[in-house]
């Protein structure tokens, strides 16, 4: 006439992902305390399902010590927690049965690399920027941006210059990702510097992802801005004179059929007004003939 009961109502149980199947996640006590037939309990998964599959294929119970066992690895990126319930049946008559939830959390493994989203390498040949000669100290060239998938610490990024042309000459915020100049560019310096940045986690163990840059140093680059904008003026200026030009010839269109429609109506008015005087001057014409027949 007694149920079995679990110590707890609800249990936690934290397992780290990248599980190899089978690996252990932990085990569940019912206490039953009937005597002999009565006291012998069995556990068992109820039915249900996680993400739309049946639990069934995410985790199995040894029904005599009530062990839940991993039936396939785990990845915190796609599942990070489900919930299961765990029956305990005594074999009495008529049998009793009770539950208890269990919370299964999935932990975040470093097993992401960080992607480098900006600048973007272009068909396999290195990102470019162009600096001006005349750049001084502190100034900003371009920003690196990149994303890593894992959660907490382990998506924290560093970035790091791993190799330069010039050591002196730029550097790279270790927690921003901002390339500056670290002192005023010489004529001395090459047009060209190379680049080789590190971003790495802050994970165990470290993973990190690489880009290379081409820098261009360019004396004329105000002098290009300033064509490339007087393009843009003359272009813009070309366009609005298009506009006007179609605006124009759609007033000009529409006056003209305005005109056209005036006419064709002061034609039809005029016509319908030589109509009316004809027939009134045949009406008159008739009706004095007739009077001179009555006359007669």
């Amino acid at each position: 006439d007694n149920a079995p009961q679990f110590a707890e109502a609800s249990y936690n149980v934290y397992m780290m992902e990248n599980n190899a199947p089978g690996a252990f996640i932990f085990t569940v006590t019912a206490t039953d305390p009937d005597l002999d037939q009565n006291s012998y309990v069995s556990y068992s998964v109820l039915d249900n399902h996680i993400q739309n599959l049946p639990v069934s294929t995410y985790l199995c119970i040894n029904s005599m010590n009530g062990t839940i066992y991993a039936l396939r690895s785990f990845d915190y990126e796609e599942l990070k927690n489900f919930q299961i319930n765990v029956q305990a049946r005594d074999t009495g008559v008529p049998p009793l049965s009770s539950s208890a939830t269990v919370n299964v959390i999935i932990l975040d493994q470093n097993d992401n690399a960080p992607v480098i989203v900006s600048p973007l390498e272009q068909s396999g040949s290195a990102a470019t920027e162009i600096v001006p000669r005349s750049a001084g100290q502190g100034y900003l060239v371009t920003k690196i941006i990149a994303t890593d998938a894992d959660s907490g610490q382990n998506s924290r990024l560093f970035h790091q210059m791993v190799k330069s042309t010039d050591p002196t000459l730029f550097k790279v915020g270790q927690h921003s990702g901002e390339i500056r100049t670290a002192r005023s560019i010489s004529q001395s310096d090459s047009i060209t510097q190379t680049l080789l940045i590190l971003v790495k986690d802050n994970g165990q163990p470290t993973l990190s992802s690489t880009t290379t840059m081409h820098i261009t140093v360019l004396e004329n680059i105000t002098e290009n801005v300033s064509e490339n904008d007087q393009l843009l003026r003359s272009s813009v200026h070309f366009n609005d004179l298009n506009l006007y030009l179609i605006i124009m010839f759609g007033c000009t269109s529409a006056l003209f059929l305005m005109i056209i429609i005036m006419l064709i109506g002061i034609k039809c008015k005029q016509s319908m007004s030589v109509s009316r005087e004809y027939n009134s001057r045949r009406f008159c014409y008739n009706g004095g003939d007739s009077r001179n027949t009555f006359t007669r």
